[in-house]
């Protein structure tokens, strides 16, 4: 049986985790976000950024985004695990809802969402972030993406 745990990254997990993800473990470095890393039996498997520049769009809401599984952990429990770990979270700091957003053609992770209790809140908009070119250049990418929201009992 495989265990997940679930718990704050560390520089010593970026080795085993793809690019992108080790670029967004700079914004926690400056304050920009927190980011919890997926351990499969130990490895680094995926992870999550908590806060972030939309972190006050909802009121008594944490933001959650950027959930990253590596593709060949999907489907083993390691997203479930960081987004009920973000869960907790909110929880603790005495919050009553995540808020999301997911690309529209996401048909995998909304439909994750929506099994574990998130419901659409709005029309799509743009969302548009800073991407990196595998020289390290940067440029904006971006999606239409739907807003999702869950309520915490």
């Amino acid at each position: 049986m495989s265990e997940i745990e679930v718990r704050p990254i560390t520089e010593s997990d970026l080795a085993s985790l793809d690019k992108r993800v080790a670029r967004r473990f700079l914004g926690t470095l400056d304050g920009q976000h927190e980011m919890l890393v997926g351990l499969l039996n130990g490895v680094p498997a995926g992870s999550v950024l908590i806060g972030g520049p939309k972190r006050d769009r909802f009121p008594d809401a944490l933001y959650l985004f950027a959930l990253d599984v590596d593709t060949r952990y999907q489907n083993l429990g390691v997203g479930t695990a960081l987004i009920a770990a973000v869960e907790k979270k909110t929880r603790r700091r005495g919050l009553s809802r995540v808020n999301l957003e997911v690309g529209e053609t996401n048909g995998d992770a909304r439909r994750l969402y929506e099994r574990l209790g998130y419901v659409l809140c709005g029309e799509a908009e743009w969302d548009s972030w800073t991407a990196h070119r595998e020289d390290g250049t940067e440029f904006e990418e971006g999606e239409m993406c739907v807003p999702m929201v869950k309520e915490l009992e």
